[in-house]
């Protein structure tokens, strides 16, 4: 009972840990190194906040969920972060988010799922604070993500066997691969032309940090087009052009990677 309520005042703790103030960080990596537990939960509501259950009618038509679905939809649909850090705790918040909802809609009550995955965000999280200054290896996240798995999979089918009804819950671990990032050349016409981009997950943490998201000086993700330089993309970005002689422009891509793997991209005024 106590291990029970510890675990719930530790996830209560991040949630508070949103709400502090972090006008003290003059850049958003140095507010990302300080508050790894506030910046969890930051992007833990964002997810939840958008998460669509895609994986729900597949699973419900063919009996089966794959808890370690590889087609599992991204949660947060802007591409990979320049920090390693939000990239790890992404991954992190990620599963959490899409079995929780996934689990639930599938009938499955939180008593039966839910500590086991509070305990996985717990040491994950912990993991990655003790280990920021590097990024956490495939193998590692792997290993955490598979303990998990097959704790769900001995749960849930101890559950279903009072419950027939409910959809398989299975770990069939076949392994993930990364996903394809495209190779961008980001061009201006006229020529001349400047251009910096963000991921808009990325754009919109500095927001949530309380961080002007067009300053570059504190929103310090944002990265220069160098031509002859390809950019590797995949997801939606903001971006805001300059050039000598004209008007500037704001506007957003959005990089598919079922597109071919080189992509040019012309930026005009």
């Amino acid at each position: 009972m106590l291990a029970a309520t510890m675990k719930h005042l530790a996830l209560a703790v991040l949630a508070i840990a949103l709400g502090c103030s972090v006008a003290a960080a003059e850049t958003l990596t140095a507010s990302l190194q300080g508050d790894t537990a506030g910046l969890y939960a930051a992007i833990k509501e964002a997810m939840q906040s958008s998460y669509v259950n895609g994986s729900i009618k597949k699973a419900i038509k063919e009996k089966r969920y794959a808890l370690d679905d590889c087609e599992a939809p991204n949660l947060t649909g802007s591409g990979p972060s320049k920090s390693e850090l939000l990239d790890s705790l992404a991954g992190v918040a990620g599963t959490a988010v899409r079995l929780s909802v996934d689990l639930r809609k599938l009938g499955y009550p939180p008593e039966v799922w839910e500590t086991l995955i509070q305990d996985f965000e717990l040491r994950e999280i912990e993991s990655i604070r003790v280990a920021a200054t590097r990024h956490l290896t495939d193998e590692e996240m792997a290993g955490s993500s598979e303990k998990l798995y097959m704790g769900l999979v001995a749960a849930l089918s101890r559950y279903r066997e009072a419950h027939p009804s409910l959809v398989r819950a299975v770990f069939e671990d076949s392994g993930c691969g990364v996903g394809e990032e495209v190779e961008v050349t980001i061009k201006t016409r006229p020529s001349g032309g400047t251009v910096y981009f963000i991921s808009s997950f990325d754009y919109k943490l500095c927001k949530a940090r309380n961080l002007d998201p067009d300053n570059r000086d504190g929103c310090d993700l944002w990265q220069e087009a160098v031509e002859g330089d390809p950019a590797h993309m995949l997801g939606d970005y903001e971006y805001f052009a300059t050039w000598p002689d004209q008007a500037p422009k704001r506007s957003r891509l959005r990089i598919n990677s079922s597109s071919n793997w080189q992509q040019t991209i012309t930026i005009t005024p």
